[in-house]
Formats: C-alpha cells, structure tokens, sequence
C-alpha cells in the first residue's frame, strides 16, 4: 500500500505506530538487566504518525488504513 501523508503530502508505504507497553526485564544487580518481553499494551491509545513529518495523523487503525491506501479521510 502507498498513501499519502495528509499533512505534509508525503508519499509513505507505512505510518509510525506508537503505544504504550508494558516490559517485564530481570534485573541481575550491577545495573545488570536481561531477558525483556513486552507483558501488555494499550492499544487504544495507537497513535499513527507520517515517519517523514513525524505528526500524528490519527488514533484509529481503520483510518491508518484509508491513508495507506489513499482514500480519503475527510468524510
């Protein structure tokens, strides 16, 4: 899919995704951690951005959608 960013009409292939996560890491002691995995995310609160302006173009995951594929979002 290829869209166009409608903030600053970049051509983009795929939109940043940013969410909050919760990591579980074993600290070791030392300042020593390992073995990370992410144990939950929130993901209504999916944020897509344009990866060349960087703004945030949306919450929702069928509008990331309309932008990859150049339809239009204004309705």
């Amino acid at each position: 899919m290829t869209g166009k960013c409608p903030k600053c009409g970049a051509v983009v292939d795929h939109l940043d995704n940013f969410a909050k996560v919760w990591e579980r890491w074993s600290y070791e002691g030392d300042g020593d951690y390992s073995c990370s995995e992410i144990v939950d995310c929130e993901s209504s609160d999916n944020e897509y951005c344009c990866p060349e302006c960087r703004e945030t173009l949306t919450y929702s995951e069928d509008i990331a959608d309309k932008i990859l594929k150049g339809e239009d979002i204004t309705q």
